[in-house]
C-alpha cells in the first residue's frame, strides 16, 4: 500500500528534494512552508499547516542535513519545526504522521558514533546521535523517555531512522515502517493511559485501605481502653463497697 509522503528540508539540501521528485516512484506532496503564519492560537496554526500544506500526508520525510540542527536557533530552523509539528499534530479530522528521518551521506559520521559499553548492563549499545544533529521534534520523539531503560528499542521509537544509501535502495519499505509507528505510538498511548489509571486504582485502594486500617486500629483502641477503664472502674467500685460494708459491719 503507497502513503502520501511530505518533504521537510532545509534549502541547502534541495538537490536530494529534487532526486527523490524525480526519480522515485513515491506519492508526494510537493510543498514547502515558506511563510510565517501570522496567528498566536498554536491550535490554529496546527490545523492551516496541515490544511495547506501536509494536506492529506500519512508521513513526513525529514532530510537530515549539516543544517537541521536546533543549534542555528529558532529563526533559521523556524519552517522545519513548524512541518514537524504539524506532522506530528492530533487534532480533529486528522491524525499525525508518521516521521522518517533519512540522514544525507555528508551527515552519517556525525549521526551514527559507532558503538559504546554499557556500565549499567555491560552490554553494547549502538551510539546515534540525533541530539546535536536534529531538531528537537524529531530527536525527541526518537529518543522518546522510556523510564530506567539504559537503551532503546525500535518499541521505544515513534521515528524511523535511516540512511540515504539505504533508502534509495528500498524507499517503500521505509515509509511504510514509518506508517506503522503511527498506530504503534496510540496503542503506546492507549497502554500508558491505562496502566497510570490502573495505577491511580492502586493508590485509591491502598489509600483506603490504610484509612480503614486507621480506623480499625483505632477502634480496638477505644474499646481495649475503655474496656480496661471499665473493668478496672468496676474493680474499684467491688474494692469501695467491700470497705464500706466492712467499716458498717465494725460500728
Amino acid at each position: 500500500m503507497r502513503h502520501k509522503c511530505f518533504i521537510s528540508s532545509k534549502t541547502e539540501d534541495f538537490n536530494y528534494k529534487k532526486y527523490i521528485l524525480e526519480n522515485m516512484d513515491i506519492d508526494l506532496i510537493d510543498k514547502s512552508l515558506n511563510d510565517a503564519i501570522d496567528s498566536d492560537d498554536e491550535e490554529y496554526i496546527m490545523q492551516v499547516i496541515r490544511r495547506d500544506y501536509l494536506s492529506d500526508s500519512t508521513v513526513t520525510i525529514f532530510l537530515i542535513g549539516s543544517k537541521s540542527s536546533d543549534a542555528l536557533g529558532w529563526e533559521e530552523q523556524k519552517y522545519i519545526k513548524r512541518e514537524l509539528q504539524g506532522s506530528l499534530y492530533h487534532g480533529q479530522g486528522n491524525t499525525q504522521s508518521g516521521i522518517l528521518g533519512i540522514v544525507l551521506p555528508q551527515m552519517n559520521d556525525s549521526v551514527y558514533r559507532g558503538s559504546y559499553s554499557c556500565i549499567r548492563c555491560g552490554g553494547s549499545h549502538n551510539h546515534v546521535n540525533v541530539r546535536d544533529t536534529t531538531i528537537s521534534e524529531f530527536s525527541y520523539n526518537y529518543y522518546i523517555p522510556n523510564g530506567d531503560k539504559c537503551a532503546w528499542s525500535e518499541d521505544d521509537r515513534f521515528c524511523v531512522l535511516v540512511t540515504w544509501e539505504e533508502f534509495v535502495k528500498a524507499p517503500e519499505d521505509y515509509i511504510h515502517r514509518a506508517f506503522n509507528k503511527r498506530e504503534h505510538l496510540l496503542l503506546k498511548k492507549q497502554k500508558f493511559i491505562l496502566d497510570i489509571t490502573i495505577n491511580k486504582l492502586k493508590l485509591w485502594l491502598f489509600q483506603k485501605f490504610y484509612l480503614m486500617l486507621q480506623f480499625l486500629s483505632q477502634k480496638a483502641f477505644q474499646k481495649l481502653f475503655l474496656g480496661n477503664f471499665s473493668n478496672q472502674l468496676k474493680e474499684e467500685t467491688k474494692v469501695q463497697s467491700y470497705l464500706i460494708v466492712q467499716k458498717e459491719m465494725r460500728t
